[in-house]
C-alpha cells in the first residue's frame, strides 16, 4: 500500500518522483491516465473543468481587468511540449 502524501515527503531519497518521472506515472494513484494523450494533447479537457472555469469567468468578469494571455510571453515557447517530455 502506498502513503497518500508521498509527494510531500521531506526525505527526498523517498519522496515520490525521486526515481524518475516514471516513477510518479506507474502510481497507483495514476491508474488509467492517458499519459500519451496528454502529452501530444489528443485528450480533450474534461467538461467539468471548462464549466467551472466558464463560472468563475462570469461571476468574477468585473475583477477580471487584465487580459486573459500574456503577450510578454513567446507563443512557441508556451506551445512547446519538451517540458512535458520529462515529466
Amino acid at each position: 500500500m502506498y502513503k497518500p502524501l508521498q509527494l510531500l515527503e521531506v526525505d527526498e531519497s523517498s519522496r515520490l518522483g525521486s526515481l524518475g518521472p516514471d516513477s510518479i506515472k506507474n502510481h497507483p494513484w495514476f491508474d488509467g491516465i492517458d499519459w500519451k494523450g496528454i502529452r501530444d494533447r489528443s485528450l480533450p479537457v474534461p467538461r467539468e473543468i471548462t464549466s467551472r472555469v466558464a463560472q468563475h469567468l462570469e461571476s468574477h468578469s468585473v475583477e477580471c481587468t487584465a487580459p486573459l494571455t500574456s503577450q510578454s510571453q513567446d507563443l512557441d515557447d508556451l506551445n512547446a511540449l519538451e517540458w512535458l517530455d520529462d515529466w
